[in-house]
């Protein structure tokens, strides 16, 4: 069964996880600093330039400022649109830092752990952004065992999936988003979105796993004071390859169907984009709730 083929099986038009793995092996019979890819064997050095060269990108793309006021009419509709093969509506936010009333929680170790208690006992009692689909989190990264690795959480304003991994045993977490977050544990950090290039040798091969979940199909839109790009949802994917270990775990959630955007709001990934998205992962399983989708 190839890789499309899989995924389209189990393709899904609601909020779910998607188990990837990052596809940079070790080659048994090589050299341990070789390692095989598309372009055959390359060593590190020049795996580490072409990754700091999408930081590199990224940050070229940040340097015309975060967004405070997103554009009301989708901006250069051509590159957002894949040359028209995406749906367009518009569902329009402005929830950037600057304009949001949004009051986060403060994270103390008493908050979280009371949370992970309950969790431990039932985790759909723990407050929830998306009811029972958020409990995919918890029952996927169980299936994966995490306990003793080293996580990310891509975009987070409530905890609920950092305590589904405390839950599950996971040894450290970071924390990165837009907002500035005030986190107090001793086996949790918060890492801000746009420092992330600046520190791109520190996280570069950190982590273990990473869960992203109504996250990345954001990116780009400047919902949330991101920068405006046509492709921020694939350099956030290509900057998850390059903090993932290799062989590390992408537990993905988003909505699928016709490729689309609601802009500024998010995207529904189809055909077109999945492809772009997925490339270098491999699929291995799929939940919903607490049922395995496989």
């Amino acid at each position: 069964m190839t890789f499309m083929k899989a995924y389209l099986i189990t393709m899904f038009s609601a909020f779910c996880i998607i188990l990837f793995m990052r596809k940079l092996f070790f080659h048994k019979n090589y050299d341990l600093n070789k390692f095989s890819t598309a372009k055959g064997l390359v060593d590190i050095e020049e795996i580490n330039k072409n990754v700091f060269n999408i930081f590199d990108e990224w940050q070229k793309v940040a340097d015309n400022g975060l967004t405070i006021d997103p554009p009301k009419e989708i901006p250069k509709p051509t590159e957002f649109l894949l040359n028209n093969y995406t749906r367009l509506e518009y569902y329009y936010w402005n929830q950037t830092p600057k304009n949001t009333n949004l009051t986060l929680e403060y994270w103390n170790q008493t908050y979280i752990d009371n949370l992970v208690k309950a969790a431990k006992i039932n985790p759909s009692k723990v407050p929830l952004s998306y009811l029972d689909e958020c409990l995919s989190v918890y029952t996927a990264t169980k299936h994966f065992g995490i306990k003793d690795k080293i996580g990310a959480v891509i975009g987070s304003q409530q905890p609920w999936a950092e305590v589904f991994l405390l839950a599950n045993g996971v040894k450290h977490i970071t924390t990165v988003d837009y907002y500035q977050l005030s986190i107090n544990h001793p086996k949790m950090d918060f890492l801000y979105a746009p420092d992330l290039p600046l520190k791109k040798e520190k996280y570069y091969g950190k982590f273990d796993f990473i869960v992203a979940f109504s996250s990345i199909e954001h990116s780009g839109l400047g919902r949330y004071g991101d920068p405006i790009d046509p492709i921020g949802d694939i350099r956030e994917m290509n900057k998850i390859h390059c903090m993932l270990k290799p062989n590390g775990l992408l537990y993905l959630g988003f909505s699928v169907g016709v490729d689309k955007i609601a802009y500024n709001a998010h995207r529904i990934y189809g055909r077109m984009r999945l492809a772009m998205m997925f490339e270098g992962l491999l699929f291995l399983f799929r939940w919903l709730s607490t049922k395995n989708l496989f």
